[in-house]
């Protein structure tokens, strides 16, 4: 598991694979719907941080389809380790602590958005 801080697109596909395996191109779905359109990502960004995210033990890709044989056998499906779901976990209880401070410093208000001047 890394102990280093995650990188914001690492954490979002991290929380795109919180629920179930995915292939590359859900992902960058999941990771767009999850941001509300603020995340875009470019597949060959994407496939970096995928690897990235293997060789630390973080993700590991599936040897077989979750969807059947009449899937595209192209696709490579990721799913989390457990060392995933803790980095996952231990990067939200980071920004949920981070967020409270925020709001204790009246930075930003109870709704999640940035407070008035």
């Amino acid at each position: 598991m890394t102990s280093r801080t995650l990188k914001s697109r690492e954490f979002h596909v991290l929380v795109a694979l919180a629920d179930e395996p995915l292939h590359g191109y859900q992902m960058a779905q999941r990771m767009e719907e999850d941001s509300e359109g603020r995340m875009r990502i470019m597949p060959g960004n994407l496939y970096a941080i995928l690897q990235r995210l293997t060789d630390e033990g973080l993700i590991q890709p599936l040897a077989r389809s979750p969807r059947g044989p009449s899937d595209d056998s192209r696709r490579r499906y990721f799913e989390l380790t457990p060392a995933g779901r803790r980095a996952l976990a231990s990067e939200g209880l980071r920004l949920e602590r981070l967020s409270a401070r925020l709001r204790s410093r009246r930075l930003l208000d109870l709704d999640g958005e940035e407070a008035a001047p």
